[in-house]
């Protein structure tokens, strides 16, 4: 199945809640082999997603489609400073001093109380760090390695199916290459098994090691949205405990790993060509 063959009805809540309406896109359709099968996705507050869900009735899940809450484009003001943008050259130097920081920041002023704000604050950091590190280590090698440009173009499912008209090629030689760019900026980086083969399509190493930390890893992202959109609760309104000083001292260190692996590997990839 594609996820393309989707066709998604939206339907409104109209008890407004403290943020607004919550928002539900569902995609159902009637397998001829499998039955009714349905896709999920609430939105609240607008513009957000909350949560989603895939109903393939009595059958086991193995593998789902990939769908995701997708903004429209903004008004092209908004992108002002967008040709502007730069990312560091040394994407890592900066996860560590913000890794450091967080740190120094928790042991000076963290709580043992697991439901303590500023605790909340320093776990979510983690996986913005991570997120950021990510999204600039791959803007790096793609904007600057026609081979690791190619190999994406190539082979990314979304890239695959862009298509550009003679006029739109001869107005703008560069319309490639910047569709790109504006690709890998629009990705949310907190989704890992999509950043996991966009990885391995550009440096051919997979990110997530099955036998390490992966649960913890999913585990951690799924919390920082509950830190983040739900200020502390889970989706049931139950306010979360967990993030005392050990916990987010120990969700720093499993993100420094993953990134410190992610290092080594792209270190021994270039070794290896040279």
């Amino acid at each position: 199945m594609d996820s393309d063959n989707l066709d998604w009805d939206t339907e409104s809540d109209d008890d407004a809640r403290s943020m607004g309406g919550e928002i539900r896109h569902e995609s159902i359709i009637e397998h001829p082999e499998l039955g009714i099968l349905a896709w999920r996705i609430w939105e609240y507050p607008e513009g957000i997603e909350n949560t989603r869900d895939t109903d393939v009735g009595g059958h086991n899940l193995i593998s789902n489609l990939t769908f995701e809450l997708r903004q429209d484009e903004p008004e092209p003001d908004d992108w002002a400073d967008w040709e502007d943008f730069s990312v560091p050259d040394d994407p890592n130097s900066i996860f560590m001093e913000s890794y450091t920081q967080s740190m120094a920041l928790l042991a000076d002023h963290g709580r043992g109380d697991g439901t303590y704000l500023l605790n909340r604050l320093i776990f979510s950091q983690q996986v913005t760090s991570l997120e950021v590190y990510l999204g600039d280590t791959i803007f790096n090698v793609v904007t600057n390695n026609s081979k690791s440009l190619l190999k994406l173009i190539e082979d990314d499912e979304d890239l695959k199916k862009q298509k550009y008209t003679l006029p739109e090629i001869i107005k703008n030689n560069d319309i490639v290459y910047q569709n790109v760019k504006k690709y890998l900026r629009s990705i949310t980086y907190h989704n890992i098994a999509k950043i996991d083969a966009i990885y391995f399509i550009v440096f051919g190493f997979r990110i997530i090691d099955p036998a390490a930390d992966r649960k913890k890893l999913f585990d951690t992202i799924a919390l920082r949205h509950d830190c983040v959109h739900r200020n502390g609760h889970d989706k049931d309104g139950q306010k979360l405990d967990v993030f005392d000083k050990s916990f987010v001292e120990e969700t720093a260190d499993l993100v420094r790993n993953f990134v410190q692996s992610i290092e080594d590997k792209i270190r021994d990839k270039y070794v290896e060509e040279l």
